[in-house]
């Protein structure tokens, strides 16, 4: 799962307003298949667990595509609260993101 992914949510709530308590089943059957992959799913932890993702994976060429003013302290809040709906549903202890 690559930064695109995860902002692709992030965009969808902050701009049409849609809220992904709302659809964790939908966005859970889209990461199912790519979970099943250890390396997916290392990604993805990788992804969720730290903001410092931004600078190790994400290209000049990525931030330029963002549509909506990037604010790091509400990406953070809002990967916090994918973590939790994506461990709800798969079953997995919830952390906190540091």
């Amino acid at each position: 799962m690559k930064f695109r992914d995860v902002y692709d949510l992030y965009y969808l709530e902050k701009e049409a307003g849609l809220r992904i308590e709302d659809y964790v089943e939908e966005i859970s059957q889209k990461l199912l298949f790519a979970l099943k992959f250890e390396r997916y799913s290392v990604n993805f932890q990788r992804v969720i667990k730290s903001i410092s993702f931004l600078e190790a994976t994400v290209t000049e060429e990525e931030l330029f595509l963002l549509n909506v003013l990037f604010n790091a302290e509400d990406f953070k809040k809002f990967l916090e609260r994918l973590h939790n709906c994506i461990s709800v549903q798969f079953g997995q202890k919830s952390e906190t993101i540091s």
